[in-house]
């Protein structure tokens, strides 16, 4: 550096001088310079007034013999690029110094000293080291090229498990049964899922390199790893309901039981309705979850199977009177007698409507017979031409069939059945509100009231005579016999004895002894179900969020009910403004009616568990029973894949 401060200094040109002090890439600066600017090439200036030594100087034409060379402004002499590039501070194969350190400034020799050192053995293996090294700027390092070729072997690995991942979401959201009798090689039914994939393998490269030609060693698609993937996808299901129920803070538990195909007991989410060990297990399921259960704020179990039904009483009273379920079961469980039904439907003459066939009772709600009630009453004169035809030409069954047709050729078969209908469909609107999964308690309370108000105009002697005149009606068309008082009961002679109370006449008997009783026993459980739990809170809770007409008249809205009062609420964005009564709203809304919501994952249970794979895990079937209910909840199938990987170590590397 002293000689370049030197020749600096004793330069006649300052401007040159300059120039070079300027341009870091001037060779004067060293290799180490060089190895600095080694991507920008050879400094090798053009337009230049070079000086001259002894008559001599650097001629630019030389650049295009000897591309390696270079030219310091500052000292006026001649470097090689390529060797100040590999210049090795310790001295191992470095070429002269002349051309890396010192420079050359000889110009009356410099073309025979130039291409000596071009054929030196250090510049060739110099210039072989920066040809490398070009191309390991192109096209990478042998480490780079490992690892570019790792990270290809890993996302196609991906790709692959992303695509089996699909497959069997798509099974697991429709209840498609994933595993076949023989899913051997040469089966030629496999199973849905494994069918499905070679299905895919049409139109995917990766399913049909992985999955059809065996490429990769290992393909992920045995039971054990449909159980694994599967038990993934339900964890991460569960984990955002359970990042949603955190977030509203409060929450409620519904909870229903279901017997499946195994005979196995089903909790829908997570709680029988007895005992204490059923309580243990749904703390386990809300620790596991982490929820706090401090937050709970309100539980909603079916009773059904425990406790009385709501319409016990009423059906005891009519099914005395009204063998609905026999009539149904000895038509439409026979092939023969279901065709003379159906041939003696197509002959009727003057057929309005309604239903075409018998409906079946229900076995758990009696709200829900109204349909078999009236699909009797639309095929009453069928049924009576169906059980005379039987009785007459069928010695099998006939004698059945005459012992059914002397119940419906009654009076009461006839006024028990018409009042059926009517009670029992203004039942059902009650039945239908409570069976959605939205309703609140507003909604429940004006539906009962507004039931309630029609079973009590039925419980009149309006009412009452409207529909013994109609059965009358209905009963002398069809020649039926006139109805006729019972035969006086007498009372036990260890509780008095004597004769009981007897009925002035057969429209009395009817209406005390079957009207009334039905309306009352209605009204009764109705009232008596919506009463077992405290209520307080809940009407409480509706005063305070019901408010006034004066409440809302500064937003200049016509509110009537709380859901119109929420909307608001949320619309004017009064969160921060009333906290206390945002908390109030969402308290009201989390409060579930009815366990609608248990009973209809039961329906996906029957698609999921059927008498075909009957013996399916508990964890496969809740993984397969979550897919299928949560299918508004999207699944993060590149987190699947890496917790699958985490698991334990795989045989393909996926991350």
């Amino acid at each position: 550096m002293d000689e370049i401060q030197r020749l600096s200094c004793s330069s006649s040109s300052t401007s040159q001088l300059e120039i070079g002090l300027i341009n870091k890439r001037d060779p004067a600066y060293g290799p180490s310079m060089a190895k600095v600017c080694f991507g920008e090439g050879s400094f090798q200036p053009q337009d230049f007034n070079f000086p001259k030594t002894d008559g001599r100087k650097f001629r630019p034409e030389w650049y295009k013999i000897f591309n390696w060379l270079e030219y310091s402004l500052l000292t006026d002499k001649a470097f090689c690029f390529v060797c100040r590039s590999f210049y090795n501070s310790e001295g191992k194969n470095n070429a002269e110094d002349v051309f890396t350190l010192i420079g050359f400034s000889k110009w009356k020799k410099a073309v025979k000293v130039f291409e000596k050192h071009e054929k030196s053995n250090s510049h060739q293996s110099n210039n072989i080291k920066l040809n490398c090294l070009k191309e390991a700027n192109k096209s990478g390092t042998v480490i780079e090229k490992v690892n570019q070729k790792y990270s290809e072997e890993v996302q196609e690995n991906r790709l692959y498990l992303e695509a089996l991942c699909e497959s069997l979401i798509f099974c697991g959201r429709q209840s498609i049964v994933l595993r076949g009798h023989d899913e051997s090689t040469h089966s030629k039914n496999r199973g849905n899922f494994l069918e499905l994939m070679k299905l895919r393998s049409k139109d995917n490269i990766l399913i049909k390199k992985f999955f059809m030609e065996h490429r990769k060693y290992f393909q992920y698609t045995s039971a054990t790893f449909q159980n694994e993937l599967l038990s993934i996808i339900g964890e991460q299901i569960k984990c955002h309901i359970a990042k949603e129920v955190k977030e509203a803070e409060v929450f409620a538990i519904i909870a229903d039981e279901t017997q499946d195909i195994a005979k196995h007991e089903q909790v829908a989410i997570v709680l029988r309705t007895d005992g204490k060990t059923l309580a243990n297990e749904l703390k386990n399921v809300l620790i596991s979850m982490d929820l706090n259960i401090k937050n709970l704020r309100a539980q909603c179990y079916d009773g059904t199977s425990n406790m009385r039904g709501p319409y016990k009483g009423v059906a005891a009273i009519i099914m005395q009177e009204a063998p609905m379920a026999i009539i149904y079961n000895f038509i439409e469980k026979s092939t023969k007698r279901h065709a003379i039904f159906e041939n003696i439907k197509k002959s009727v003459q003057g057929f309005s409507g309604g239903t075409s066939t018998l409906k079946s009772l229900s076995d758990t709600r009696w709200d829900c017979r109204v349909e078999a009630v009236r699909s009797l009453l639309d095929n009453f004169d069928t049924t009576l031409t169906t059980l005379r035809e039987i009785s007459d030409t069928d010695p099998d069954s006939g004698g059945q069939a005459n012992a059914l047709l002397k119940n419906l050729e009654e009076f009461n078969f006839v006024f028990d059945l018409l009042l059926l209908k009517r009670v029992l469909a203004e039942c059902d609107i009650l039945s239908k509100t409570l069976q959605s999964s939205s309703v609140t308690y507003e909604i429940v309370k004006s539906v009962r009231n507004s039931t309630l108000e029609v079973l009590k105009s039925f419980r009149t002697d309006e009412f009452f005579s409207k529909m013994f005149n109609h059965s009358t009606e209905i009963a002398d068309k069809c020649g039926f016999k006139a109805t006729q008082l019972p035969r006086q009961g007498k009372i036990p002679s260890k509780i008095g004895g004597g004769s009981k109370a007897p009925f002035e006449s057969v429209e009395q008997y009817y209406k005390v002894s079957i009207v009334w009783p039905v309306i009352d026993i209605l009204s009764e459980e109705i009232e008596a179900r919506l009463q077992e739990n405290n209520l307080s809170v809940l009407n409480n809770l509706s005063k305070v969020l019901g408010g006034t007409d004066e409440d809302t008249a500064s937003v200049k809205i016509k509110i009537t009910t709380i859901q119109e009062r929420a909307d608001v609420f949320v619309q004017k964005s009064l969160k921060n403004v009333f906290p206390m009564l945002f908390k109030l709203f969402r308290l009201f809304f989390t409060i579930p009616m009815n366990p609608a919501s248990c009973e209809r994952s039961f329906s996906c249970l029957r698609r999921l568990k059927t008498y075909t794979r009957n013996k399916i895990g508990q964890e496969r079937l809740s993984s397969l029973a979550l897919l299928a209910i949560e299918r508004s909840i999207e699944v993060n199938i590149s987190k699947v894949i890496d917790d699958f990987n985490l698991s334990q170590k795989r045989r393909l590397n996926f991350v």
